[in-house]
């Protein structure tokens, strides 16, 4: 990856299906690898001082050019080196190093040659690089080189020279970086008048002959008390998407940090407010006196930056490293389609993700581009929001063509932090000219509550189109309940009633026609249903009756009439009844939750026979008596004499010389022993024999 190259726009735009992003770098990591470039061996070149790095990324290798000098005191002057690296930490030095020297005695360049920037056009490398002489005028000169290795001076050099005086940059000029856009060459610098650094631009049409910008300095040091208020200097640039960003040295007396600036322009600028984006280090660290002269580069999802490191006595050159915010709208971007002018399409909703590491601030959220007003935002979450990493918010928003012809915008997610990315959603959409289709609701419908009825709006037509949607509101309330591509659709009504029903058809023009029928609902009775037991027997018979009624509208009540004389003898759903001797018809009427009855009667239903005579001589042919004594006396000896559960107000004499047993508590058909006989009287036994069996005398 080249950072100053020819398509170095294409390289570091973000644009991915309509999406720009706007990188943010608010805070920087140090490698703990620091510093990544060292002193050179003791006697070499760059044993004393290395610093001013300049980044490219070709085919895989990192190669940082940079400045580096032996003591001064040695003699020891500013050469430019290469150095390669696989990772951006552990670097080899070219074994050709220096690769520029300076120039002959009386040359412009005679004295030093440092602060490199390389651009890469095609298969050619361009150097621009600070040169001096003896009289310590610095100025800016060209090196090409087919290889990065060995390079030749232009023979126009120096190709910028120092302003003229009483100029911004008359004393001196530095650390020069070009970026070449759309043909034409920027040379972001630093100038300086004697008292003061600052920063300025050129621009030229081969590289060679540059015209300085009327507005500079472009940069001045920043207010009083700032981190950069008394200098700025050693700019590095590089545009992502339209937007320039700028790393710059800043000093405020004491001592050196970067800081960084974005600008729409390259000329206007707007510091970080995160700034200095890169501090010193600690007390005894190799870069606690003086942090300048970044080099970027973009790599992968982070920013690079290799910067110059002062400990008091020597320059090195360390890394530092800042993840970007991730930001992305699913979809990337919506084309709505044709719609008829006077409509509105369907709308979208647009999810933005921080896919990032780093907190996400939003900013504002708007519609600009060629036609904003022929699209609509609905709602928005995402204005004013700050999202955490995997954080979410949404936008709605729709076209509503007032014209034909296709129409284009974006939503721009933007912000008021400089750290935070800006977002572009591409939305396009074609307005038409279109006949509406007609609705057709089909009905008037009838139905009973509690059961399926069929809408039909098949009689739908559009002359021109097809109809693509159809909506129902089945009970005209302004919300449509269905929403279907199908002609018809089923639907139950939970109560009885006359509905207005609203159809809506929308063609896939999005042109719409709506229109309205009714349906009238009828009740739907509850059947009421019984069943008693025993239906038959012998007075008193207590019957259990069992209620089978059913009924849509729940919960059902109810009202017995035992014996179908016309009143209600019990409300309860499963009652009981003890039936004396007769023939009983019963009646049941069951009332559902809306007021609707049904009654059942079961004629004849409960057949009661009455008792047998209280008292009776067993035997083939029982023979039944009215009292005990009667009984008695007509026994002969060995009869059984048996008597119902029942009490005998009489005085009972056993005064024959036979022997009988009297056997009592019978039921009323004699099947069953169900209790005893009471005798409420006197019994008295004075002659025969008798054997008693569940008999009380009181």
């Amino acid at each position: 990856m080249f950072r100053h190259s020819i398509k170095n726009i294409v390289i570091f735009s973000f644009i991915v299906l309509g999406i720009l992003i706007r990188p943010s770098y608010a805070t920087f990591t140090k490698s703990p690898s620091n510093p990544v470039l060292g002193l050179g061996a003791s006697g070499s070149w760059d044993d004393y001082d290395v610093y001013v790095p300049f980044l490219q990324k070709i085919d895989g290798t990192f190669h940082m050019w940079y400045g580096g000098r032996k003591n001064p005191a040695a003699g020891g002057v500013w050469k430019i080196g290469l150095a390669t690296s696989a990772d951006g930490i552990n670097w080899t030095r070219s074994s050709s190093n220096p690769v520029l020297n300076s120039g002959p005695a009386g040359s412009w360049d005679e004295s030093q040659v440092d602060q490199p920037s390389v651009l890469i056009d095609g298969s050619a490398y361009y150097m621009w690089y600070q040169g001096k002489n003896a009289l310590i005028k610095t100025r800016f000169g060209l090196a090409t080189s087919a290889d990065g290795i060995n390079w030749t001076k232009s023979s126009s050099n120096p190709v910028l020279n120092l302003g003229p005086s009483g100029a911004w940059d008359d004393a001196r000029i530095a650390d020069p970086d070009v970026l070449k856009i759309n043909g034409t060459y920027y040379m972001w610098y630093a100038g300086m008048d004697g008292s003061t650094w600052r920063i300025g631009l050129a621009t030229s049409a081969d590289g060679i002959n540059w015209t300085k910008s009327s507005s500079n300095p472009i940069m001045n040091p920043g207010p009083s008390g700032a981190w950069d208020d008394v200098w700025v200097t050693s700019p590095v640039v590089m545009m992502m998407g339209s937007t320039y960003h700028m790393w710059y040295s800043g000093y405020d007396g004491s001592a050196w940090r970067v800081g960084r600036a974005t600008s729409p322009d390259g000329i206007n600028w707007t510091r970080s407010a995160s700034n200095p984006v890169l501090d010193l280090g600690p007390s005894g660290a190799w870069d606690d006196a003086r942090i300048i002269c970044p080099g970027i580069l973009l790599e992968g999802s982070s920013i690079y930056m290799w910067y110059s490191g002062h400990d008091g006595s020597n320059y090195r050159i360390g890394l530092a490293t800042e993840e970007l915010p991730d930001i992305s709208a699913s979809p990337a971007s919506r084309y709505f389609g044709t719609v008829a002018v006077g409509y509105v399409s369907p709308s979208q909703i647009f999810t933005i993700s921080n896919n990032g590491t780093t907190d996400l601030v939003i900013g504002s959220v708007y519609l600009t581009g060629t036609n904003p007003y022929q699209f609509s935002i609905l709602n928005d979450t995402c204005a004013s929001t700050t999202l955490t990493p995997s954080g979410t918010c949404t936008i709605e928003a729709r076209y509503e063509p007032t014209k034909t012809g296709t129409m284009y915008a974006e939503i721009d997610v933007n912000s008021n932090d400089l750290d935070t990315p800006t977002l572009y959603i591409d939305l396009t959409g074609t307005g038409v000219d279109t006949s509406p289709p007609v609705a057709n609701p089909g009905g008037p419908y009838t139905g009973t509550e509690g059961e399926a009825i069929t809408l039909d709006g098949s009689g739908s037509t559009d002359p021109d189109g097809t109809i693509t949607l159809y909506e129902w509101d089945i009970d005209n309330d302004g919300t449509f309940d269905y929403s279907s591509s199908l002609a018809t659709q089923s639907h139950t009504y939970a109560q009885q009633g006359t509905y207005t029903i609203n159809l809506r058809v929308t063609d896939d023009l999005g042109a719409t026609d709506e229109a309205t029928t009714t349906a009238t609902i009828s009740d739907t009775l509850p059947t009421a249903d019984f069943t008693g037991s025993p239906t038959s027997g012998l007075a008193p018979l207590t019957v259990n009756f069992t209620d089978n009624s059913t009924g849509y509208d729940q919960p059902l009540s109810y009202e017995w009439d035992f014996d179908n004389d016309g009143i209600i003898d019990s409300t309860v759903q499963n009652p009981s009844n003890i039936y004396t001797a007769g023939t009983y018809s019963t009646s049941l009427t069951a009332t559902d939750s809306d007021g609707s009855t049904n009654s059942l009667t079961r004629t004849d239903y409960i057949a009661v026979t009455a008792c047998l005579s209280p008292v009776r001589i067993a035997g083939a042919t029982p023979v039944y008596y009215s009292t005990l004594q009667v009984a008695y006396d007509a026994a002969v000896d060995g009869d059984i004499i048996q008597s119902q559960a029942a009490v005998f107000v009489e005085n009972f004499n056993i005064n024959i010389n036979k022997s009988v047993t009297l056997q009592g508590g019978y039921d009323c058909d004699y099947a069953t022993v169900t209790g005893v006989t009471t005798i409420n009287g006197t019994m008295t036994v004075s002659d025969g024999i008798v054997t008693v069996e569940n008999f009380v005398v009181e």
